[in-house]
Order: structure tokens, then sequence, then C-alpha cells
């Protein structure tokens, strides 16, 4: 019976202790699901959060977005509007320079078809003074007193048209790639003989040299004797304006020429070379051309004989101004103005140059 009552006991213990088991188990089932579900919960907040940011961060960017292009319009309005301010002064000051320089070559005409004063008597020579500081030309003043030189300079343009050795100069639209590649090396060539005459004066140096160098053959310069050589008179197509760049035209237009007269084997494209040269240098360096170079007006002389042998025998005009030179004719002067009296030389050094000018001009054209 003890046996018995143990053996029930003992099964009485085990089912108890299987019951407690299978209800541990069921909690921890279901402490596990509520652990999952919480997890899942916290998962769709955090999803929930991201979307909230997303869209937020949407927005902003959005936002940023429309700034950016009314900033970036706003930027372009001003933009064109200081271009088109800037395309207008440049066009009034080229208009202002035209109507200076046809003011100052009718100047120089009229003064070239005036009677020519009577010389007065010879005076003793004064003491000399002691020399002045070098006053610098504007562009009206160097273009007055270097007159006869760029009106030879046209002449032998004319000649040299005329007998075909000139070619991409006078078409820069048909012949565009040939006349940028004149282009490049026309500057070139003209930077190396610019610089080499700068080189050779006592007071060189690096600074100063660039400086001058820089005044000789920007764009300016180059635009200023475009125009004083009346190079667009005998181009047969006019060179495509620059559009960030306006009125470089014609500065490359002289470049071409410069290349075109450098590779011409011509005499007279020579001589216009080195007078071309010889008048950017004196421009460079602030001063005005002198006769002292005998070399180079011996062969200016000689071309312009070969310029007049091969034109055809009619009166001089001047396009500038077609009427007067149409309807005047200035006689030739008599032998007394070809001397220059002492006094006059030495106390005025400008006068002596523009007398020489005006006396070199009457002798080679009337």
């Amino acid at each position: 019976m003890n046996i018995l009552y143990h053996t029930s006991k003992i099964k009485d213990v085990d089912k108890h202790q299987q019951q407690q088991q299978q209800q541990l188990s069921k909690q921890e089932k279901m402490d596990i699901a509520i652990e999952q579900l919480y997890k899942q919960f916290k998962l769709e907040e955090k999803a929930k959060k991201k979307l909230a940011i997303s869209v937020a961060e949407e927005k902003r960017l959005r936002k940023m977005n429309a700034n950016w292009q009314k900033m970036t319009a706003t930027i372009n309005l001003q933009k064109d509007k200081l271009e088109a301010e800037a395309l207008m002064d440049i066009a009034a000051s080229k208009l202002v320079t035209q109507t200076i320089i046809q003011q100052s070559f009718d100047k120089g005409m009229k003064r070239s078809m005036s009677p020519p004063a009577p010389s007065p008597a010879p005076s003793p020579v004064p003491a000399p003074s002691p020399p002045l500081a070098p006053r610098v030309l504007s562009d009206q003043e160097f273009y007055q007193f270097h007159g006869v030189q760029f009106y030879l300079a046209h002449e032998m343009l004319c000649y040299l048209k005329a007998i075909g050795e000139l070619n991409s100069v006078l078409y820069p639209v048909s012949m565009k790639k040939q006349f940028e590649k004149d282009e490049f090396l026309g500057d070139s060539q003209l930077d190396l003989y610019i610089a080499t005459k700068l080189n050779e004066l006592p007071d060189a140096s690096p600074g100063k040299s660039t400086k001058r160098r820089i005044r000789g053959v920007k764009n300016d310069t180059l635009t200023l004797f475009f125009l004083m050589v009346r190079l667009s008179e005998i181009m047969n197509e006019q060179a495509i304006p620059k559009e960030r760049h306006p009125g470089k035209e014609k500065a490359d237009a002289f470049e071409v020429l410069i290349c075109e007269l450098s590779k011409s084997q011509h005499a007279v494209a020579k001589v216009l070379l080195n007078l071309l040269v010889k008048l950017i240098y004196v421009y460079a360096i602030q001063q005005t051309y002198k006769s002292d170079d005998i070399t180079l007006e011996a062969e200016l002389k000689v071309a312009l004989t070969m310029v007049r042998q091969k034109k055809p025998a009619t009166p001089a005009t001047v396009t500038a101004t077609p009427s007067v030179a149409a309807t005047v004719k200035v006689p030739a002067p008599a032998p007394v103005v070809q001397q220059v009296p002492v006094a006059r030389r030495e106390s005025n050094p400008s006068t002596q140059q523009m007398e020489y000018n005006e006396t070199l001009y009457r002798l080679l054209y009337f």
C-alpha cells in the first residue's frame, strides 16, 4: 500500500510540474509575441519619421531650386543690361574717334592746300634752351602730325591690291580659315618686330619694354591704325564682328595685313611694312616720326616712284573729302618751300616736322 501511495504521489508531482512547464511556455510565447509587436511598432514609427523628413526635405529643396532660378534670371538680366551698355559706350567712342579723325584730316587737307607763307630771313641762332619734358600726343594729334605718312601708306595699299599682292585681308568672310591663320601669324610677327626695336633703346628694361609693347600691339592701337590707313576702303568684304569683343575685327584685319606684307616679296610691300612698324613703334614709345632713318626714306621714295609709274595719271583725290579734291587743284610749290629756316628748325622740333610733312606732301602729290 505504501508503494502504491508513493507511486501516486510521484505521478501527481510530475503532472503538477508538467502543468507548470506548459504555463511557462505559454507565458514565454506571449512575451515573445509582445516583443515582436513592439519591435514592429518601433519600425513603423521610424518609417513614418523618415517619410516625414523626406517630405520636408523635398519641400525645402524645391524652395531652394525656385529661389536659385529666380536669382539666376535676375543675374542674367543684369548681365545683359551691362553688356548692352558696354556695347553702346564702345559704339559711341568709335563714332567720336572717327569724327575726330575726319575733322583732323579735313584740317590737314585745308592747311596743305593753302599757299605757303613766305620764309623769313635767317636770324642768328639763339642760345640753346634746356630740354623740355616730352609731351604725350593724343590720338588726334598723332594722326594730325603723321597724316602724310598714313596717306602714303593708303596709296601703297591701293597699289598692292591692284597688282594682286593682298589676298585674305580682302576676304575675311570667304577666306575665314586662312584669315584666322594669318591673324595668328601677324600678331606674333608684330610682337617680334616691336620687341626687337624696343630692345635697342638705351633705357630698355623688361618692365618698360613690356609696357611699351603692350601699348603698341593692343587691340585699341591696331583698331586706330586700321582707321588711319583706311584699310576698310580696300577690303572687298567686311569682317564678322566679334560678339564678346566688339571692334576686335578691325585689329584682326590689321594683323592679317602685317602677315601678308611679311610674306610678300614685293619691294613696295616691304617698304610699307617697315613704315607701319616704324609708326607703331613711335606710337608705343609716345614720340613722333622723324626722318632720321635715311634707309627708310630712300626706300619710301623708290616705292612711291614704282607706285606712280604703274598708277594711271589721275588727279589726287581723297575719299574723306571728295568734293574738295575734285574741285581744287593746288599748284606746285615754289623752290623756296624746300628750304627750312635754321631758327624755326631749332626753336621748335614739332613745327619742323609739320613743315617737313607738308613739304613732302606737296612735292609728292602736286
